[in-house]
């Protein structure tokens, strides 16, 4: 499947999931292992971190924040929090360089909440099933809305983006 077969929606843009070609990236990050309910605080923590190093210049965003996940995530969650940067960023404090895997994914635009990830993540997995396609890792949230106190969670998009495996 290829961008040309996909459909609009009834808002004019492409819906369901495709599979398509990503860049390498690299990336400004803060890891973690966390516990699923302590997902919020450490994304918090992270976002807070990331922003002062923003401000005092060490790092330089090239495109909207994301968490990378290695592995499928379970009752624990190891993840990466960060940026896309163009150039590899020196390690300071809890902020370390990181990396976008080149090659295919099947990606999924989200609109909505945060809250709706995990249905959009099943319908990710679904469709790739239903297709032949073989997930790998690492799979990777890009939130193309930037969060804001008493934003309207409905105009929230989010891009979903899950490796596939080589046969």
């Amino acid at each position: 499947m290829d961008e040309s077969s996909r459909r609009p929606d009834d808002r004019g843009t492409p819906s369901g999931p495709r599979v398509t070609r990503y860049a390498g990236r690299h990336t400004a990050v803060v890891r973690g292992t966390v516990a699923m309910e302590e997902l919020r605080p450490f994304f918090d923590e992270a976002f807070r971190d990331l922003g002062r190093a923003v401000a005092r210049g060490e790092i330089v965003p090239d495109g909207p924040a994301l968490a990378l996940y290695p592995a499928v995530p379970g009752r624990t969650v190891t993840l990466e929090v960060g940026f896309p940067v163009v150039d590899p960023v020196v390690p300071s404090r809890n902020i370390v360089p990181g990396r976008l895997p080149a090659g295919r994914v099947v990606e999924l635009e989200h609109r909505g909440g945060y809250d709706g990830l995990g249905s959009a993540w099943e319908r990710l997995r679904t469709w790739a099933g239903e297709h032949g396609v073989l997930l790998g890792a690492p799979l990777w949230e890009v939130y193309e809305t930037q969060p804001s106190p008493g934003a309207d969670p409905g105009s929230m998009r989010t891009r979903l983006c899950w490796s596939v495996a080589d046969r």
